[in-house]
């Protein structure tokens, strides 16, 4: 049983919603050090570490691919794998693995 298709655009427009920056510009501010932004960022990817705890109990998935632009935001996936490490039975989680798509470019194309 494996999860398919997982998107991660809510997370880039909440983002987007609460700093008032677009993309680039939230990564400008992620690379000069911007520890409003940081920690913003952190905070979703611990959200989406609870979400794919939740999905690894539910579904005891081989693997979940992450794609999307999200993920690629400095410190995303570290505080989503924090997340993950601390609070998903070790059993599970040492079983699945948490990759990314081989073409990320054309994630929505080949789509679940």
């Amino acid at each position: 049983m494996g999860i398919q298709f997982c998107s991660t655009r809510l997370p880039v427009v909440a983002l987007m919603n609460q700093t008032g920056l677009d993309d680039a510009a939230l990564r400008e501010r992620l690379e000069a050090a911007d520890e409003q932004v940081a920690d913003l960022v952190r905070k979703a990817g611990q959200y989406f570490g609870y979400a794919l705890t939740n999905l690894l109990h539910l579904y005891n998935p081989d693997v979940i691919v992450v794609g999307g632009s999200t993920p690629t935001y400095k410190g995303y996936m570290e505080a989503a794998k924090a997340a993950l490490e601390a609070y998903a039975l070790p059993e599970l989680l040492n079983c699945c693995t948490i990759t990314t798509p081989k073409i990320q470019n054309r994630v929505i194309a080949f789509g679940a």
